[in-house]
């Protein structure tokens, strides 16, 4: 089993998700219909028209073990011993 969730990439444009959801409030239209005619899934609408859905900025690395502070230190560090010629 994996450790991490599978986040496959939308399959959908972002403009077609506006445009379902602006038909949704002006054209009074079903969330079925606007799936067969812009693509987007059912699930996706409706999250995105009741407001379940947050935009959040995806992390593309996992998340680091050491502080920025100790990272900088380790790096001086290394830089330093690179300096003096050790390997």
């Amino acid at each position: 089993m994996d450790r991490y969730k599978d986040h496959s990439p939308h399959r959908y444009l972002e403009e077609a998700l506006q445009s379902a959801l602006k038909a949704i409030r002006e054209e009074n239209v079903g969330i079925r219909e606007l799936n067969r005619r812009f693509g987007v899934s059912r699930g996706t609408i409706q999250d995105h028209f009741h407001g379940r859905f947050k935009k959040v900025p995806l992390k593309m690395r996992p998340c680091t073990i050491l502080s920025k502070e100790k990272e900088d230190d380790l790096e001086r560090w290394l830089i330093e011993l690179a300096e003096f010629g050790f390997p």
